[in-house]
């Protein structure tokens, strides 16, 4: 019995010195008391300035929280900056504190500061497989032209530019028609109807007795006698002129002699013709409009913009033309005119995209 005693002690004196030595080490400052062990951090995927030091949800979203990925510095050790408000970035302390809602300060370290910080942001660490799921991209920052597309919808019109109205300026009847349908085809100078007029006849009869009246007085051998001839002439002439009688009817007229009852009515520009409401036999007035010619050689583009597309449209931007019926060909021209009025019902505007529309191939 006094064998074991004796041998008992002396280990448990080996064992009282080796706690004693390690006690002495921590409290002079060996490694167990450099190394730092890092402390888990939780924050919301959703809101990333939300930090906590435990699991649970976000009081904002009610997601369950995820734990910060942060990098670890040379060595394994990472040394704390200041710590910061999990609210307000803005807020920092030396020390580990709690702010006014009872959240404990969020540790900043020396390498999560090498970035230039702003106010009011915080940086936030996200892994690969984290960004990848957020579908976050990044790039180098550039110095570019930036240019904006804005798609519509429009209709092709016909430039209100090239439509002419056929009138006559006196009265008349429709003796016959040349052109007979809506949507025919006519040429500059074509003949639309021929016309008889009484007026028109009694102006052709004094025109000849003036034309006969000047051929004699222009044997005369007094100046202002054949002069007076040739004015009264002259007037006849603009007579008929100003009725939008053809100078190749006026040159038939003199050449044969006889008065001519039907006058042709001619087309001032080619085109189509979009409406007729001349009619074999009928009585037409100066007020009447025959025929509408329209010259569809160049057309518009009216297209719809959005009042809020309106402050980048402006007059002489470039627009292209596609119609899905045709894929591949595309039409090229100008923004020439903003409506400035905005449609109450679609809260659009009109824009006038032509003068030198042309295709391309």
């Amino acid at each position: 019995m006094r064998t074991t005693m004796k041998r008992a002690m002396p280990v448990l004196a080996a064992a009282l010195l080796l706690a004693v030595g390690l006690a002495a080490c921590r409290r002079d400052g060996g490694p167990a008391a450099k190394t730092e062990v890092a402390k888990v951090q939780y924050h919301c995927p959703m809101h990333p300035t939300y930090v906590s030091d435990r699991p649970g949800q976000c009081p904002i979203c009610k997601m369950d929280l995820v734990p910060m990925q942060t990098p670890v510095g040379k060595g394994g050790e990472r040394r704390i900056l200041y710590y910061r408000s999990p609210m307000d970035p803005s807020v920092r302390s030396e020390v580990p504190q709690e702010d006014s809602m009872g959240m404990d300060f969020v540790p900043v370290y020396e390498d999560e500061a090498t970035s230039a910080v702003v106010a009011g942001r915080a940086m936030v660490a996200l892994s690969p497989e984290r960004r990848q799921l957020l579908g976050v991209r990044s790039d180098a920052v550039t110095r570019r032209h930036l240019d904006r597309t804005i798609r519509t919808v429009g209709r092709v019109a016909m430039d209100e530019r090239r439509l002419h109205h056929v009138h006559t300026k006196y009265e008349a009847y429709v003796e016959k028609l040349y052109v007979n349908f809506i949507g025919q085809m006519v040429r500059k100078g074509d003949h639309l109807a021929a016309l008889y007029s009484p007026e028109l006849v009694a102006t052709q009869q004094e025109y000849l007795l003036a034309y006969r009246a000047q051929q004699r007085l222009t044997q005369s051998g007094i100046a202002s006698v054949a002069k007076g001839g040739v004015d009264l002439l002259e007037a006849a002439r603009q007579r008929l002129l100003f009725w939008d009688v053809a100078p190749e009817d006026i040159a038939t007229l003199e050449r044969t002699g006889q008065v001519q009852r039907t006058v042709d009515l001619h087309a001032e520009l080619p085109g189509y013709v979009l409406q007729k409401s001349a009619v074999h036999g009928m009585r037409v007035m100066p007020a009447d409009i025959l025929f509408d010619i329209a010259d569809l050689s160049a057309v518009w583009i009216l297209a719809d913009v959005y009042e809020t597309d309106l402050a980048t449209v402006e007059l002489g931007m470039a627009a292209e033309v596609t119609l899905p019926y045709q894929p591949g060909r595309t039409w090229r021209g100008r923004v020439a005119f903003i409506d400035p009025l905005v449609n109450p019902g679609t809260r659009t505007v009109k824009v006038r995209i032509g003068d030198g529309l042309l295709s391309q191939p």
